[in-house]
């Protein structure tokens, strides 16, 4: 059971939890990035594609990720953490894989894809980069046999990095995250929460690896209040599509070829719970805006793989989701107590992406 003002940390990223919140939900979301006229005018909804879900687990038995016909859609569940089961403690790893698959008390981006959750994360946990590494090998090792065809990971180191070699190959994650986008393998990350930290452009790590798609976050509503965020950055007026005070973002005029690929929306997100089988439960994080991310490039995998039978490339999904996103200028609508960059960067757009696909196809 998740109580209300649970916190979920991880090295310097913090998410509020407040269960059965309902006011703010994937409904916002899927209206914001256009997913459902996406999944309507190509008709896509995720089939046939798989997403490895790097996180504290996922509550398995949840309606969210079961068929009408009552079965499963996690088809494996491994532990790489000392938790010694890979069932979800926190509600983290719940809440993104239904952003991305729920089909059931929530709808996520692309419902009716398939999931492999990878634990590589529980309270109290000393290590690491070493949980993540184990999982990225045996992604690796095992894409083929699963069907995967893309990796989340909504997890942030307590750095800001303007380069993948300012922050080094921590534990070897780096070359592992080249290694799938050579087998065509997308993995969408976090930008991390410490912007109020930092107050200057910058990613954590992993996202800051270049051949990742880094994914940070603008708000999908109006709070409709003040929001005094944990890691110090207030937030006096928020809406739709205006960036969010806390994400870290990297622009390419500063990073050049390490910049932020895409935003997307992240504040307030209704998803997943893992309370009872139709448990819900708010949190708020860039945590939230890469599984938004992950879900659209289900969909766009496939819309290729029917029309040609081929799986695009990195570098294809990255042309698409940006030739079809929204520009977001940081600095004209914000009100927040950290400096804007006053850089434009681009939000995800479904509708957008499937259309430039489209043409190319």
């Amino acid at each position: 059971m998740i109580d209300e003002n649970t916190e979920v940390a991880f090295r310097g990223r913090v998410e509020r939890v407040v269960r059965t919140a309902q006011e703010h939900g994937l409904k916002q979301v899927r209206a914001l990035v256009h997913s459902h006229e996406a999944r309507k005018t190509f008709e896509v909804s995720g089939q046939g594609q798989t997403v490895a879900v790097l996180d504290s687990g996922i509550m398995s038995g949840h309606y969210d990720f079961l068929t009408p016909q009552g079965q499963r859609r996690i088809r494996a569940a491994v532990d790489f953490t000392e938790a010694g089961s890979p069932w979800d403690e926190t509600g983290h790893g719940s809440h993104v894989a239904g952003i991305i698959a729920a089909n059931g008390v929530n709808q996520g981006i692309a419902p009716d894809a398939e999931i492999v959750s990878l634990r590589v994360l529980c309270p109290g946990q000393l290590d690491t980069f070493g949980p993540i590494r184990r999982a990225l090998e045996w992604v690796v090792e095992r894409h083929e046999s699963f069907g995967i065809t893309a990796v989340c990971m909504s997890l942030a180191d307590d750095g800001n990095y303007r380069s993948e070699e300012e922050a080094g190959d921590q534990s070897g994650i780096t070359d592992l995250i080249h290694h799938l986008y050579a087998c065509d393998i997308p993995v969408c990350i976090s930008t991390g929460n410490r912007y109020g930290t930092f107050r200057e452009q910058g990613m954590a790590f992993p996202a800051i690896i270049r051949r990742s798609i880094s994914v940070g976050a603008v708000y999908d509503d109006d709070i409709g209040r003040t929001v005094h965020w944990e890691e110090g950055t207030i937030t006096r007026t928020t809406g739709p599509d205006r960036v969010a005070s806390f994400s870290q973002r990297l622009h390419s005029s500063t990073g050049g070829e390490h910049f932020t690929t895409l935003l997307a929306p992240a504040a307030r997100v209704t998803s997943t719970g893992i309370g009872d089988p139709r448990a819900t439960a708010s949190m708020d994080g860039t945590s939230q805006a890469a599984p938004v991310v992950a879900g659209v490039v289900l969909l766009l995998q496939e819309y290729l793989r029917r029309k040609s039978g081929a799986r695009p490339t990195v570098d294809q999904l990255k042309t698409w989701l940006r030739a079809g996103a929204k520009e977001i200028f940081d600095g004209d609508d914000e009100a927040p107590s950290v400096p804007a960059t006053h850089q434009t960067y681009l939000r995800v757009d479904a509708r957008g992406a499937l259309e430039a696909a489209a043409k190319e196809a």
